[in-house]
């Protein structure tokens, strides 16, 4: 090998190693902003599918006691278990010749019951 192809060989080096450089460098830059939005449509639809749930809860009836619908569902003489399951469970019990429960509420929601355990009559918050 001579000195003009090794020389020849480095300049070809130089002018095809910058190119191809820029072009790695671009592609990379390119692929972390794709990285970076596809990580952002994850997070919007995990956004998206958290708000169709609540508003489907909304819709469903459900956030126990904090839901006026709820609270309209009670009926005298339904047991404990199917009130529990309609409001949740309380904050506060109180167990006498009838038993409380209280639900957190600036306007004191309540149900009683009876001593056999059935719904005896409620106060809506």
């Amino acid at each position: 090998m001579n000195l003009a192809s090794i020389l020849g060989g480095l300049i070809f080096l130089g002018l095809f190693a910058h190119p191809l450089q820029a072009q790695d460098d671009e592609t990379f830059l390119l692929q972390q902003e794709i990285d970076a939005l596809e990580l952002r449509i994850e997070q919007l639809e995990t956004q998206l599918r958290e708000s169709m749930e609540f508003r489907e809860m909304l819709e469903t009836g459900e956030f126990g006691w904090q839901n006026k619908m709820n609270w309209r569902k009670l009926e005298i003489g339904m047991p404990e278990g199917e009130v529990r399951s309609i409001l949740g469970a309380p904050i506060k019990v109180i167990k006498g010749s009838k038993t409380l429960w209280y639900y957190p509420s600036i306007y004191k929601g309540f149900v009683s019951f009876d001593q056999n355990g059935n719904l005896a009559g409620w106060n809506e918050p």
